[in-house]
């Protein structure tokens, strides 16, 4: 999308070049015809002054020269040299000058009186043509800059307050500031800005308000979860010790009761570790997090694990240990119980998982469910780019740190 401040200028721009060059040709066109009129009222004063005296007589005029004509002449003149102006009026063009001649009925013998005034004896206009026009392209383009002046005061006066409500909304601390009661840039003002600052501050407020309701229902939940688990662990341990060995049926179920409260507890450690206001942070090592998800989903899963193609750099990230190991898991667990030909690749700057989809096998272990939510709450958290493509063969997760 294009910059505002540019839209601005070229709308401006546009608008002071039309309207400097309506300028030079108005003022081109005014002056031209300022002149003539001028000359034409002098002319048919002066001659209409003389003929209509109770004596009629020629004009004295230095500037007219007039002498009578019949009317063959009259028709000769006005075919072959004249152009009219008006019906009495005609401009007479020659090579070096322009002339105005005025013809009306002489008084007497039917005869005509023919009168000239030629321009170059009255003004020097036609002289200074060349300098006029200058002055005009001149003052054409002064309209052309002086409006570019304006249109770049005018689109950052605009711009301005849209690109500090956009820094604020995209700033973490302000986004804070706004969540704790604080304001955003600008809704104290009176305009359409100050609307939208006190939208986006009451948005940004549901937002976080929400976001503090999630956490605090996922943390009590998962608190909550704890105590019954406890229960049910202890209960396990002393069936367990009770149980006759050699009832494989039993045992089995128990193993298994045992390894899903086992992978609860942990859902349960990791929902309230998500849960929390802030998370810490530390140092990673990325074999030895890869290695520690790679053994947990071994052991859940009733297969081998084996990738088709498997990049893990020897690298370091500072992120949750806890968050990241869990994201593995989920992304891991989730490429293998939906898919095969697994490939992965691990580095501090990005995480990509991808497998071939096929159809789910029934005797692999169920999940909760919840692996790509999980993936992608993490991600969140970090501020990750996450981003999955899924096709009718294929799968893919990329992380980009």
């Amino acid at each position: 999308m294009k910059r505002i401040e540019y839209k601005v200028l070229f709308a401006f721009l546009m608008f002071s070049t039309l309207l400097g060059l309506s300028f030079f040709f108005a003022m081109n066109v005014g002056i031209n015809k300022t002149e003539d009129y001028v000359l034409k009222g002098l002319l048919q004063g002066a001659v209409d002054a003389s003929v209509d005296s109770p004596t009629p007589k020629m004009p004295t005029s230095y500037a007219i020269r007039s002498r009578l004509i019949d009317s063959n002449e009259l028709e000769l003149i006005t075919k072959d040299r004249m152009k009219s102006v008006d019906q009495d009026v005609f401009l007479y063009e020659t090579k070096d000058s322009q002339q105005l001649t005025y013809i009306r009925p002489w008084p007497e013998n039917d005869r005509f009186i023919i009168s000239i005034i030629d321009e170059t004896v009255v003004s020097d206009f036609e002289k200074k043509d060349l300098a006029i026009t200058s002055l005009l392209v001149l003052l054409c383009l002064s309209i052309v800059f002086l409006s570019w002046i304006i249109a770049v005061w005018i689109a950052r006066k605009i711009a301005n307050p849209i690109k500090e409500l956009t820094r604020a909304v995209k700033n973490t601390e302000a986004a804070s500031e706004s969540e704790s009661g604080g304001k955003l840039y600008g809704v104290q003002r009176e305009d359409e800005i100050g609307s939208l600052s006190r939208a986006f501050s009451k948005l940004l407020h549901q937002v976080q308000q929400a976001l503090r309701q999630e956490r605090s229902f996922s943390y009590h939940v998962s608190h909550e979860l704890r105590t019954p688990l406890a229960l049910i662990q202890n209960a396990l341990t002393l069936l367990s010790q009770s149980v006759d060995p050699h009832d494989l049926s039993v045992k089995r179920n128990i193993e298994r009761i045992d390894s899903a409260s086992s992978r609860l507890e942990a859902q349960i450690k990791l929902f309230l570790n998500l849960g929390q206001e802030r998370h810490n942070a530390e140092t990673v090592d990325l074999q030895n997090i890869w290695q520690g998800a790679f053994d947990n989903i071994q052991n859940r899963l009733p297969i081998d694990i084996t990738f088709d193609k498997k990049s893990i750099d020897g690298g370091v990230l500072h992120t949750n240990p806890t968050l990241f190991q869990a994201l593995l898991e989920n992304s891991l667990l989730n490429a293998f119980q939906h898919g095969q030909q697994v490939e992965v690749e691990l580095s501090a700057d990005q995480y990509r998982i991808r497998n071939q989809i096929k159809q789910r096998n029934s005797e692999r272990e169920e999940g909760f469910g919840c692996g790509l939510s999980i993936i992608e709450r993490i991600c969140t958290v970090n501020k990750w780019t996450m981003t999955r493509i899924q096709k009718s063969d294929y799968f893919e997760l990329s992380i980009v740190f």
